[in-house]
């Protein structure tokens, strides 16, 4: 289900009157021919940090530019900026509503922009000579557990065709500087994988092989404009039975919260809670559920800020609802959440003069069959006073599963929601509420670019495994398959995934544990949205990304092979690939 992201035409307006203006302006003597109208555009990075992860390295080299919604690099038309050097960010260290400049004053003829593709290097490409100090990937995630540190490849399904940045409506360059924000989602589109099949809680994961575990980027970059956007932030601080009860401690405390003291800054680190994300939220018309417009961590201290949060149109003020979630606590909900357009991670609204206090909670675990393998599942609650489900937990299906699993089991809060009011910066009276779905109940939804959602399933501790249908193709795209072979000049290997991919977002696997013999390998995907020589589907355009590997030596034997462009337009396609090691 594609989420609707309304108001970008309005956004850009006052762009279109700029450039109104200056056409007034220009009127009168030379003779001369007259300037292309033209606009600039920056472009920030942004990120919803996640505190699992010690680093989340992408090495970015180009954006491009389409006044078209097409899916074909050989179009023409692409106006293309590559950096002279790849760009080699952090996300995870884009906390506290921090952005990244990468690309400023990039000049832009005036008119409508279909889309952005945004292209990151291979993650063991040769832009390796430029990385910082101490990173081995072009994309690489970096993480502590209790066996020590690890730096393992951060999986990129098809670098060649870039992530689409693809808006509801056009882009309007039209004078001024546009000032974008791309947003990565460390915290829930970085995906664990274990590369030489799912492990089983009973497993040790101590006895995996370093590289078997690695993670894929299961993009949806969305963008911000940030000179339309306002900012929210407050403080959370674990339950007083978590380190004593200090409940007093924080009546004089401003609404800045600069004097917290030392042991409050440190209390998440010995807390048992952990996984905290405050999700800004607003009903989605087209789906008549809430979706999540942007999301954020905690930093050590408890502290969050959300921003750049979207202020449309013309309008001075957007009004947000707060899902604050974690591990081992109960969810809150404040509604009404007034932000002001204008403002920035310094100038924000803050959501109490008070920390929220969270509750400590009990959870339960749940699992998911669900197909195909670009697929999501979103879990909603609803509150009795509001028909409006508001979105509490969301996650990517492991696309290296069989069976359209969860990579690991998610937990879902047993108990009530705590419901306050936004009291303009106020404290605010909190209330346990049972929602619609009863306590620990969710409704969850399956959703897929390119595929219908799933209707809303019921979801309790008395259904450990929630069985998806499998998705159905979105009108007006019809099934379409892609075959060829797949040649492998090494033998060793035993283990191999097709990843495949549409404008860089994950649409399907397809399982090639039996095609990675030494030869060629025949192979046929499964159903593809694409069209038909009546009824061609515009984009219908494919990436192949194929990842062998021998699963007793994993880091040694790695090989790989591609293809791109694959038209699935008017019928079936074609694509023959061959296997070379790394």
């Amino acid at each position: 289900m594609k989420q609707a992201r309304p108001g970008l035409m309005e956004v850009i307006l006052l762009f279109i009157a700029m450039t109104t203006l200056l056409t007034a302006g220009c009127g009168g003597g030379g003779g001369g021919a007259a300037a292309t109208p033209s606009g600039t555009a920056s472009i920030h990075i942004t990120d919803a940090p996640d505190l699992n992860y010690d680093h989340v390295w992408i090495t970015v080299t180009e954006a491009w530019f389409h006044k078209l919604d097409t899916d074909d690099l050989t179009d023409a038309g692409w106006i293309k900026f590559p950096l002279s050097t790849p760009r080699t960010i952090d996300l995870a260290a884009l906390t506290a509503g921090q952005t990244q400049e990468v690309w400023s004053g990039l000049n832009l003829p005036a008119g409508e922009y279909g889309q952005i593709r945004v292209f990151l290097a291979p993650t063991e490409g040769p832009a390796r000579a430029s990385l910082p100090s101490g990173v081995t990937f072009n994309n690489e995630v970096d993480y502590t557990d209790s066996t020590g540190a690890h730096k393992v490849p951060l999986r990129i399904p098809s670098p060649g065709q870039g992530i689409k940045v693809l808006p509801e409506t056009p882009i309007i360059v039209a004078g001024g500087d546009l000032k974008l924000a791309l947003d990565f989602n460390v915290g829930e589109d970085v995906v664990q994988i274990f590369r030489q099949g799912r492990m089983s809680s009973a497993q040790n994961l101590a006895a995996v092989p370093t590289r078997a575990k690695e993670f894929i980027l299961k993009a949806r970059l969305r963008y911000f404009d940030m000179n339309n956007a306002g900012a929210i932030t407050g403080t959370l601080v674990p339950p007083a039975t978590a380190f004593g009860n200090s409940s007093s401690a924080f009546r004089n405390i401003s609404g800045a919260f600069n004097n917290m003291s030392s042991s409050f800054r440190t209390a998440f680190q010995n807390y048992t809670g952990k996984n905290f994300t405050i999700k800004a939220e607003q009903v989605n018309p087209a789906t008549s559920l809430r979706q999540a417009r942007r999301a954020t961590s905690i930093d050590s201290s408890g502290r969050f800020t959300l921003y750049p949060l979207p202020v449309f149109g013309t309008a001075t003020t957007a009004t947000y609802d707060l899902v604050i979630r974690g591990r081992n606590v109960e969810t809150i909900i404040i509604n009404g959440v007034k932000v002001h357009k204008g403002g920035n991670p310094q100038q924000a609204t803050a959501v109490s003069s008070r920390p929220i206090r969270l509750t400590t909670g009990t959870e339960y675990a749940v699992d998911v069959n669900a197909k195909p393998a670009g697929a999501a599942i979103t879990f909603y609650q609803t509150l009795p006073t509001d028909p409006v489900p508001y979105e509490i937990r969301f996650r990517h299906i492991d696309p290296f599963s069989a069976t359209g699993s969860f990579s690991t089991p998610i937990e879902l809060s047993s108990g009530p929601l705590h419901v306050g009011a936004f009291a303009n910066g106020g404290p605010i009276t909190f209330n346990p509420v049972t929602p619609n779905e009863g306590l620990g109940g969710f409704r969850a939804i399956a959703t897929a670019e390119l595929f219908n959602a799933s209707q809303l399933t019921n979801v309790s501790s008395l259904t450990p495994l929630i069985a998806f249908t499998p998705l159905a193709i979105s009108a007006p795209a019809t099934a379409r398959t892609i075959s060829g072979k797949i040649t492998v000049k090494d033998a060793g290997l035993d283990q191999g995934i097709m990843l495949i991919t549409h404008g860089g977002t994950l649409v399907d696997t397809l399982d090639l544990s039996d095609k990675v013999k030494v030869g060629d390998n025949p192979y046929t995907t499964g159903n593809l949205p694409g069209g038909t020589t009546a009824a061609p589907l515009p984009g219908a355009f494919y990436d192949l990304f194929v990842l062998g590997w021998s699963a007793a030596q994993p880091d040694n034997t790695t090989e790989t092979g591609s293809a791109t462009g694959v038209n699935l337009k008017t019928g079936n396609g074609t694509a023959d690939i061959t296997m070379s090691k790394l």
